[in-house]
This record gives C-alpha cells, sequence and structure tokens, in this order.
C-alpha cells in the first residue's frame, strides 16, 4: 500500500549528531604527577646523599676512669637515578584543520590537549613501575627507576594467592616504622583497586579521607594503625595481577619528580600537507630515603 513519502526511503536526509563529546579516557587519574613535590635535575645523572644510622641493639658500660675510644663513624652515601625521555607526537593534516567536526574544536587543539594528557599519564605511570634504572649506554633509551625498583629494604614477597587484611597492613607498617626516625615512615599505601575494595569492606580502622585545598584526593580513606595513621590511595597503575598483585607503603616527603627538561611543545619539521609536533620531556624519580617505604607483593587478584 502506498504511503506516500516515509523517513525510511528518504536517503536525503542529515544525520542526527550531537555537538557533545563525553572523553572518558582513564588519563587523569594521576595522583603521584598531582601530589609529588618537583625537583630540579641538573644532569642526567640525578644524585643525593643518604644516610641511615641504625639503633643500637646492645651497650656496653665503662669502667670509672676509662680511656675513650674512638670508632669509625657513619658517613652519608650517594643514592642516584637517571633521567628518561618520553615524548607524545601529534600529527594532523591540512585538510583535516579544514573539516568541520562535531566537537567544533580545532583538531590541532584538540589533539595537543589529548597529547598532554597522555604524557601525564606516561610520566605517573613510569614513577609506578619504572625498571630498573639504566644510563643508556652504547646508544640505549636511559630508564629511571619508578617506585617498584628503587624499594629495595622492605621487600617482602608473600604467599601467591595471599588475601589483604588488617594484619597485613599492620606488617607492612611496622616494618618501616622499625627502621626509620619518629614520623619518617610510610604515609600512603598505593593499592590496585581491588585491593583498595577489600580494605574499604574493614569494619574497624577505616575512614574516609577529606580532600584538601591543594591535593586532590578522589576516593581515598585512612587507616589507623598501631604504629599511625596512612592514607589507602587506589591506583590505576599499581599491578592487580593474580599473585603479583602489589602494594606500596611510600612517604611522599621523600618522593619528588626531579625535571631536567618539564614538558613542552616542540615543533617538527614538515614536508607536506600536515602539522607536525611532540610534547617532550625528561625527568626522574628523586628517592631521597627509599628506607621510608615497603613493597609487598604475591597477593592475590581481588574482584574489580
Amino acid at each position: 500500500m502506498a504511503i506516500g513519502l516515509q523517513t525510511y526511503t528518504d536517503t536525503s536526509r542529515r544525520e542526527d549528531l550531537l555537538s557533545i563529546l563525553k572523553d572518558v579516557s582513564p588519563l587523569d587519574d594521576n595522583y603521584l604527577f598531582e601530589n609529588l613535590g618537583e625537583s630540579v635535575a641538573q644532569n642526567t645523572l640525578h644524585e643525593w646523599p643518604v644516610r641511615n644510622i641504625p639503633r643500637a641493639t646492645s651497650v656496653t658500660a665503662r669502667a670509672e676512669g676509662f680511656t675513650a675510644t674512638v670508632t669509625d663513624l657513619t658517613a652519608p652515601s650517594r643514592s642516584n637515578n637517571y633521567t628518561m625521555i618520553l615524548e607524545q607526537v601529534v600529527q594532523v593534516t591540512g585538510t583535516e584543520q579544514e573539516a568541520i567536526v562535531a566537537t567544533g574544536k580545532d583538531p590541532m587543539v584538540d589533539q595537543k590537549q589529548i597529547a598532554m594528557r597522555q604524557l601525564i599519564q606516561k610520566i605517573e605511570f613510569s614513577l609506578v613501575n619504572g625498571g630498573a634504572k639504566s644510563s643508556g649506554a652504547s646508544g640505549g633509551a636511559r630508564q629511571a627507576a619508578g617506585i617498584d625498583s628503587v624499594i629495595s629494604t622492605h621487600v617482602t614477597a608473600r604467599a601467591s594467592g595471599t588475601s589483604m587484611s588488617i594484619t597485613e597492613i599492620e606488617d607492612i607498617m611496622e616494618e618501616v616504622w622499625t627502621d626509620t626516625g619518629k614520623g619518617l615512615g610510610g604515609k600512603t599505601l598505593l593499592v590496585p583497586f581491588g585491593i583498595n575494595r577489600t580494605i574499604s569492606g574493614f569494619t574497624t580502622n577505616v575512614t574516609n579521607y577529606a580532600n584538601q585545598t591543594d591535593k586532590l584526593f578522589r576516593n581515598i580513606r585512612t587507616f589507623q594503625g598501631s604504629a599511625g595513621e596512612i592514607k589507602i590511595v587506589p591506583h590505576k597503575d599499581v599491578r592487580n595481577v593474580a599473585g603479583t598483585s602489589t602494594v606500596y607503603l611510600i612517604n611522599e616527603d621523600m618522593y619528588k619528580i626531579a625535571y631536567y627538561r618539564k614538558p613542552k611543545w616542540k615543533p617538527l619539521a614538515v614536508s607536506g600537507d600536515y602539522d607536525l609536533g611532540m610534547y617532550v620531556t625528561e625527568f626522574t624519580l628523586e628517592s631521597l630515603a627509599e628506607l621510608t617505604s615497603a613493597k609487598r607483593t604475591g597477593y592475590k587478584k581481588e574482584a574489580v
């Protein structure tokens, strides 16, 4: 039966395209980048002094009128990390820059904004998971050690499949408290989201953490333990893999992002109909006292 004109057969209809873009990319949840202090690296090998003198575990009494004897004293030693270079390249054709896009944004400007977010997320991932430091000899890339590699004293591999518990957190805190001065132990526990869910289910010791005017905390809780209070921070870049799920107890005051070159836009030479450039940065993780931190791995992968 003829019904005249209907939408199904009218191919001349314009599309319905909203000028609204909801970007849900998981790029902006970067706790360390947002909360660690900054420092300046003046060479590709960044160094700083460290010292830790252990408490006496025994004493020797002296007889009346004793003669003083000299013992070797503890001098500071050096710790270091190499700077690493990260980049994020943007290239947009001349034709694309003239196109009318739904968002109404200049495509080059839009891609540069995205690239900067991607670079920051790369920095965050490196601060957590940077591998063993490397000098970049023989033309290789220098590698900055991240928190996962920096922590060397208080490292514990739990039996595969261990569950997070109040006792586990207390043990981690006690381990650092024993070897550090008053108030210098770890204050922030970085955890994968699955373990964060487990901790949020504790019926004691846990409370919500309020934001501060100069820091963004997002879904952070506090744990009140025998050695003090710590923040529980869920982190997207902390491993949550069966048998190797990891947590890090850190003192944020002992870590800084040391920039040799802060992130900046660098136009690149073009040989065609496009604009080309990149954001580039060179930095390292400055860890003033890794003894104030602890790493435990081997936990089971909690549900997320």
